[in-house]
């Protein structure tokens, strides 16, 4: 996020950490509401929504920092969502949903650290936000058609 902000946003080095503790403010928010709500089609919505956005309205400071805080609203809720599905699918062994939602969300922030640093390279930050919105739109197409059922997130 930080060479988008400060390529395409054109934010000064100091203006930077406060935009990404409102995302991360915003990703705690989304966490709460998410235990309240649990919704992934929803959650991955407002991930497409705010970085297929980002190349449109993110050269604003105000329409980066709104779409950041959309961004980790979305995030934060991600990981709730996973955990109830994975404890959902294997009520009876806890320990093993627990150790799996762990693997494949580093996983997945690997994978996705390495392809969004291979495309930064070859194109630009704004790429980058497109090819993650798209795949977040993938995720949103997938959970509707496949019609997960909500995750009871009372499952301990």
């Amino acid at each position: 996020m930080t060479p988008f902000l400060h390529q395409v946003t054109h934010l000064d080095a100091g203006l930077i950490s406060p935009f990404l503790l409102g995302y991360g403010g915003a990703g705690i928010v989304g966490t709460f509401l998410a235990a309240r709500w649990p919704t992934f089609p929803l959650s991955a919505a407002l991930l497409a929504g705010a970085t297929l956005l980002l190349p449109i309205f993110g050269g604003s400071p105000a329409g980066a920092l709104g779409l950041l805080i959309m961004w980790g609203m979305g995030y934060g809720a991600v990981p709730v969502c996973s955990q109830a599905w994975f404890s959902r699918a294997a009520p009876a062994a806890p320990e093993v949903a627990t150790v799996l939602f762990t693997s494949s969300f580093q996983a997945t922030i690997s994978v996705g650290a390495l392809l969004g640093g291979i495309v930064v390279d070859a194109t630009s930050p704004s790429i980058v936000m497109l090819c993650g919105g798209a795949v977040a739109l993938i995720a949103v197409l997938f959970a509707n058609v496949a019609r997960w059922p909500e995750p009871d997130v009372s499952v301990t």
